[in-house]
Formats: structure tokens, sequence, C-alpha cells
């Protein structure tokens, strides 16, 4: 049975007023010993633009979703009534015996506030209010791990929905430690995906569990915040590791898009490889494989390719001087990939800056 009002707003515009309920069912419950509420539409509390139908509507979805109040169905959808007094005692009444009475317009929305609302009203108001730069350098660095992780995706296939790993791969320094291999990373990834979706800028996530340990997240974008979000933790995280954590902040990372055949420094593209080329292959190894002394013979097994000259492969990849210096230790039997560099990777390097 639906209200006889109907809703002149869409569900977004709905979205600008549920701060404003959650407000006033704050402002009631606090005014008041009985946890019955009637909430009603006036100035005072913003919610006069709002028709009894859409603050029903509100209401409702407030009920369902965070399961902090209860709506009285009963006592706000419209009556039905007989249509005359002769029905009014008849045991058995078809559709077309009833009359709808809607209920006034300025009638209050009755509801009832349970005992968890207070506790989730303190919870709702620190994540309204958080902000990014009020994260520790940890927790900066795991939601920019999975932004990262998303815009690596979107570069393949730009889309609002897009397919991650939900045992990450850390490219910062905390983070990884924290994460201790791949045996934390998926609590880290719950955690970063949460705050995202507070802040909007995910509006929807499915996991996806594999018997084979593979699992995936199903990330639904908002993909005009996702791109300022993107650009404004990238300043964060700068100014957040030179604020005291300077000596810990990554200055430089490399990855490999195997799907583009792109090598990146610091997420721009630094050099385009051919398909199935020895470079290619190379690289798509080490990317999976970092922080860790690869024998030529084991790269050799892995790419399939003859490799005769590892060092002049590298350099054919663009990485010499001191690109060559901070990020790999190479040799025609051996090569060691560290994507990542931190500041004082650099210092014990003596290096400055990339060439």
């Amino acid at each position: 049975m639906r209200l006889t009002s109907k809703l002149t707003k869409s569900w977004k515009e709905l979205d600008a007023f549920e701060p404003l309920v959650i407000e006033e069912i704050y402002r009631l419950s606090n005014s008041q010993d009985s946890s019955i509420l009637e909430l009603k539409k006036n100035k005072e509390n913003g919610l006069d633009k709002l028709s009894r139908m859409e603050l029903f509507e509100i209401t409702r979805r407030l009920s369902w979703k965070e399961k902090v109040v209860n709506v009285d169905n009963k006592r706000n959808y419209p009556k039905r009534e007989p249509i005359n007094e002769r029905l009014r005692n008849s045991e058995f009444l078809a559709d077309s015996d009833l009359i709808t009475i809607p209920p006034n317009e300025n009638e209050p929305i009755h509801l009832t506030v349970l005992p968890t609302f207070k506790n989730w009203y303190a919870l709702y108001l620190l994540k309204k209010n958080q902000k990014l730069e009020d994260l520790d350098l940890l927790h900066i660095e795991n939601v920019y791990n999975t932004v990262l992780d998303i815009a690596e995706r979107l570069q393949i296939n730009p889309s609002t929905t897009v397919k991650i790993k939900l045992n990450q791969e850390c490219r910062f320094p905390l983070l990884d430690e924290k994460c201790d291999g791949l045996l934390h990373s998926a609590e880290y990834r719950r955690d970063a995906l949460t705050y995202l979706a507070q802040k909007d800028i995910i509006t929807d996530v499915k996991v996806q569990y594999s018997e084979y340990g593979d699992n995936t997240v199903d990330v639904s974008l908002n993909l005009d915040k996702f791109q300022q979000f993107k650009n404004e933790i990238a300043k964060v995280y700068e100014n957040k590791g030179k604020g005291g954590h300077s000596n810990n902040e990554t200055f430089y990372t490399v990855a490999y898009n195997e799907m583009t055949g792109e090598i990146l420094i610091n997420d721009k593209v630094f050099k385009k490889t051919n398909l199935d080329s020895i470079v290619d292959n190379v690289f798509t190894f080490l990317n999976k494989n970092p922080n860790r002394k690869i024998t030529i013979s084991e790269l050799k097994k892995a790419t399939g390719k003859t490799i005769k000259d590892l060092p002049k492969v590298i350099e054919n990849a663009g990485f010499t001087g001191n690109k060559l210096r901070a990020f790999f230790r190479v040799s025609k039997d051996a090569i060691f990939f560290r994507p990542q560099i931190t500041k004082t990777d650099l210092e014990k390097r003596n290096i400055t800056s990339l060439d």
C-alpha cells in the first residue's frame, strides 16, 4: 500500500536531506524521555521543503539501512476503511469495498528510537567530520594504496566498476610492514574500502571469494569524486611524509602494467615496451617478484627468453645512471629489483634526485 502524495525529488536529492532528518531525530530524542517520537517538518529543522511521503521514505530507509530507528508503518501509512457503515461489521471485504483515507500532509512521522541510536550517532559524527589529514601515515598509505590499485585498473579499462585484489600488494613501507607479506593485507584493504565508501568515493563493494584464495573485490565508483580524491590524497601523503616521517616516505615508485606494456615511475608513463619482447617479459616477472635476488637461470626459465646480457636489458628499458642505482642491483648473473625508494634509500646511495 502506498502513500497518496508522490515523490517529486530524486533519491539523490532526498539523500541531501538525510543529515537534517538525523539531526532532528537526535534533537527530539534528547528533548524528551520517551523513545517514541513525532517527526514533523517545519522551517526550523529545514524539512519543510519535503512532502510527507518524502520524509517518510527517508526515515524508512534510515530504519532498514542503519537499524537505529523503527518506523511505525501502521500509523504512518494511509488508512483503509469501508466505504459505508453497512460494510463496517462485514467479515469479508473486497478491495472495492474499501476507501483510502490519506493522512494529513502535516501529520508527523511516528517512529521509535532504539537504544543503539546515540552510540551510532556519535560514530556518525566522527565519520562525517573525519578529514583525510587527520589520519596517521599508515592509514593514509593504506587508502592511497587502494586508490592507486583502482587507478591502475581504470587505465586498462575505464569504467564505473573495477575489479581489484582483496589481498593487496603494498607499495608503501609502513603498510608493507603491517601487512606482513599478504597475512593482513585483506584486513587493511577492507579498512580502506570502508573509508572510501564513507566519503561516497565508492558506492558499492562486492567481495568475490575464490576456492584458490585469489579473492577479488568489485568496486563501483563515483568517478568525479574518485579523480578529485586521488589528487587530494597524493598531496596529503606527500605533506604527511615530510611532516616527521620523511625517512620512511616513498619518494619514487616503479610499476609495470603488463596489459599496456608501460613502465610507470610515480604513476607516470616512463617507457613503453613491445609485446613479448625480452624487456616486456623480464619486467612482467620482476613486477611480480620484487625485493629479492633473482638469478639469470630463474629469469630465463620464467620468461622463456634467451637473455645474453641482463644489464643491457635493464638499460634498454631506460634505467641508467641514478635511475638504475635507485631501483636495481644487476649483474650478468643476477638482479635485485626494488620498486619503492624512500628518502633513506636515496641517502644511502648518495642520490639527490633521479636523472
